[in-house]
C-alpha cells in the first residue's frame, strides 16, 4: 500500500480528476468496500495520520481541501486510534453517499474512536463539514472538530461539535496546555430539526481565529439551519498549525454506535 506524499489538494486545469483531488498520487489504497475492523489500541494522544482513499471534493472546494467519503478506502490507511473495547471500521451501511461509511462503536469509560489529519497550515478560516448518525447515544458525545496548535507555547485549541441524545447540537472550546491543563467553554445547546440522533444529520462547523485582525468567532449550521453564526469565542484564541479530528474524540461511557460520511474540510490561510 502506498501513502500520498503531500497533504494540500488542487483544483484547476490540471486536475485529472473531477474537482479537487491530493497532489500525491495515490497508488493502491483501496480494499473491497465494508467491514474492515481497526482495533488499533492508543492513549489519549491523537496520533497524526497519513491521508488515504480516493478523493471526495467537490468543483468548488478551494486550493486547501481536505475530503474523505470512505468509499473504496482501507481502513487501516486511516490511522486510527480506539480505546480499548471499542472500534472503527469502514461499513456498507447506513451512509449518505453509497456504499460506505466510518462506523464507531464506542465501549467503557472514556471512549473514543477518531482519526486524525494534520496540515502543514495555519489558517485564519477553517470550514469542516460531515454526515453524522447517533445510534443508542445517552449523553453527550464530542465528535469532529478542528484544532489548532500553538508551536511556540504547546498549546492546543480545539473547536468541537458534541451531540445530544435528542439530536441537539453543541459547540465546545476545549483547550489542553503544555503543562497538563485544560480549559473549556460548552456553547449553549441547540435542537436541531429531525427529531433524535438516530436521524443523518448535516453538520456545517466554521471557525475563525486570525491573529492579524484579532477576529475569533465560531459558527454552526445543521441541516441547513444556522445555529451559530460569527460567535465570539470565549478562550484566548490564536492561530496555529490546523488538525481536523474525525470520529468521536471522547465519549463518557461509551454504549453508543456513530457513522460518519462525506467528511469535507476546507482552509483560508
Amino acid at each position: 500500500m502506498r501513502v500520498p506524499r503531500a497533504l494540500l489538494a488542487s483544483c484547476g486545469p490540471a486536475v485529472l480528476l473531477s474537482g479537487c483531488y491530493w497532489l500525491a498520487q495515490y497508488g493502491d489504497l483501496s480494499s473491497a468496500y465494508g467491514d474492515g475492523d481497526a482495533q488499533v489500541e492508543g492513549g489519549g494522544d491523537t496520533q497524526p495520520a497519513p491521508d488515504a482513499g480516493p478523493p471526495f471534493c467537490p468543483a468548488d472546494a478551494g486550493a486547501l481541501a481536505y475530503c474523505m467519503d470512505f468509499d473504496g478506502v482501507d481502513v487501516q490507511a486511516l490511522g486510527l486510534v480506539v480505546n480499548d473495547g471499542s472500534a472503527a471500521s469502514i461499513v456498507n451501511g447506513p451512509y449518505v453517499s453509497p456504499p460506505s461509511s466510518l462506523r464507531v462503536t464506542l465501549e467503557g469509560p472514556s471512549s473514543y474512536g477518531r482519526y486524525a489529519v494534520s496540515l502543514p497550515l495555519r489558517p485564519t478560516t477553517s470550514r469542516l463539514e460531515f454526515e453524522i448518525q447517533g445510534i443508542g447515544v445517552d449523553e453527550g458525545v464530542t465528535t469532529l472538530g478542528v484544532t489548532l496548535v500553538d508551536a511556540s507555547t504547546q498549546t492546543s485549541r480545539a473547536l468541537n461539535v458534541v451531540v445530544a441524545p435528542d439530536g441537539s447540537f453543541q459547540v465546545q472550546e476545549f483547550f489542553a496546555f503544555a503543562d497538563g491543563g485544560t480549559a473549556i467553554s460548552p456553547h449553549a445547546w441547540y435542537h436541531a430539526e429531525g427529531g433524535a440522533s438516530s436521524a443523518w444529520y448535516h453538520v456545517v462547523l466554521t471557525l475563525a481565529a486570525d491573529d492579524a485582525t484579532h477576529t475569533y468567532t465560531s459558527g454552526l449550521t445543521v441541516n441547513g439551519e444556522v445555529i451559530e453564526d460569527g460567535q465570539s469565542l470565549s478562550l484566548p484564541w490564536a492561530q496555529g498549525d490546523v488538525t481536523v479530528n474525525v470520529g468521536v474524540t471522547f465519549a463518557a461511557e461509551g454504549g453508543t454506535d456513530f457513522y460518519f460520511d462525506n467528511v469535507r474540510a476546507d482552509f483560508t490561510p
